[in-house]
């Protein structure tokens, strides 16, 4: 139905409302006709929640008029009110764990059974974490993260202001830069390398050179 507010939202703030408070708060009269059924399974489901959801939703069907889909829809709504949401939650198993220990142990002292009862409070003990010491409150969700925000003010770091940057900058600029100069598009020079980089006549094996009269002395007086 267009315009009609989401039951879930609703349930959450006036599951427990009387039909005055619900009339004052706008509540349509059909989203109170369910929450007065959503109310009274809350209800027998938290005294009984080891109630399956087949029986719960049988208990929509027979006993409110509930048809099939409804029944299911609210059987929804519910487990989010007792702490499901889509799936079995940890806080829904912890809570039927919380109340099914509180039946044994209350069995258990209405037997006189002194170990049950020991064992019930132990299991509790350990469901309740009562050997664990409280976590400290370390004021995590207090801290605030850092906000940063750009600034051409030098003085935010330590630094002197520099009266009129922005002109010296321009005068800069102008005093180094030199005036006339042109890209130009870079050539490969041609040269000879082996001209240039290779042996001389002189320096190969056989030609004349100081100290020697060719390569006959030379040879002469590597043989002495």
């Amino acid at each position: 139905m267009k315009g009609m507010p989401d039951t879930l939202e609703v349930a959450k703030l006036h599951l427990f409302s009387s039909q005055d408070e619900m009339d004052k708060a706008g509540v349509p009269p059909v989203i109170q006709q369910r929450l007065v059924r959503l109310r009274d399974t809350y209800n027998y489901w938290l005294h009984w929640p080891d109630t399956s959801d087949k029986e719960i939703a049988r208990m929509l069907m027979q006993r409110h008029g509930a048809s099939y889909n409804t029944a299911y829809r609210d059987l929804r709504i519910l487990k989010v009110l007792l702490g499901e949401l889509n799936k079995v939650s940890k806080d829904w198993q912890r809570y039927r764990f919380g109340i099914m220990i509180e039946r044994a142990y209350a069995a258990a002292e209405r037997r006189g059974d002194t170990r049950a009862m020991v064992s019930a409070a132990a299991a509790y003990a350990k469901y309740a974490r009562l050997d664990r010491e409280d976590p400290a409150d370390l004021g995590l969700d207090k801290i605030r993260p850092q906000t940063f925000e750009i600034t051409d003010d030098p003085t935010v770091a330590g630094f002197k202001r520099i009266p009129d940057v922005h002109g010296k900058i321009v005068k800069l600029l102008k005093e180094l830069s030199v005036p006339g100069v042109e890209d130009v598009r870079f050539e490969e020079a041609e040269f000879d390398e082996d001209a240039i980089f290779g042996p001389k006549d002189k320096d190969k094996p056989g030609a004349g050179g100081s100290g020697t009269e060719g390569g006959g002395a030379w040879d002469a007086d590597s043989k002495s």
